[in-house]
């Protein structure tokens, strides 16, 4: 389980869990009412709710069914979005751990859009976003000669901000099978 926060839970709360994992669709249904677009982002402003939506995200990502996959999606290209949509620079550190939740929902399952996403912003993330990132990258898109043409176009670069970057090669070695 990812994040440690499904380890501790209770003998009730496993239980509900198992029953989520086996039928979600009842409890995809409650999930998208209670964190419908657009309303994911502004839960920062609330650290218990921040926290009980990165439960649920958590959760999310221990769950099989592609509809909660496309949730989890969803909610991360929500928050990647959320600083550009004016939301407070005050609450981006809980932004970002939302965030980072999301992506490690997501697993080493390939989702076209945030591969895409990090790839066009890869230049301009603070190291710890970016290699949150690549993290995402190496699990999902290992052997995937577009991203790994992307993220060398980027360290190859003399002008780009990230040429020669110690991490972004280690990531291009690992998505091209060398260790």
């Amino acid at each position: 389980m990812r994040e440690g926060r499904l380890a501790s839970l209770s003998d009730d709360d496993r239980v509900r869990f198992e029953m989520i994992k086996r039928e979600p669709a009842p409890y995809l249904s409650v999930i998208r009412e209670k964190y419908p677009d657009g309303a994911v982002a502004p839960l920062a402003g609330d650290v218990s709710a921040a926290g009980a939506f990165i439960t649920t995200a958590t959760v999310l990502g221990e769950v099989t069914d592609p509809s909660a996959l496309d949730l989890v999606e969803a909610w991360w290209l929500e928050l990647d979005a959320a600083p550009s949509t004016g939301a407070p620079p005050v609450l981006a550190p809980t932004l970002e751990r939302m965030q980072h939740a999301t992506l490690s929902a997501l697993g080493a399952r390939p989702r076209d859009r945030v591969v895409s996403r990090i790839l066009d912003q890869l230049e301009r993330m603070d190291r710890g976003k970016r290699v949150d990132s690549l993290q995402y990258l190496m699990r999902s898109s290992e052997g995937n000669a577009e991203v790994i043409r992307r993220l060398r176009a980027i360290h190859d670069a003399p002008a780009s901000p990230l040429h020669g970057d110690r991490d972004l090669a280690n990531a291009i070695a690992r998505l091209s099978g060398a260790r």
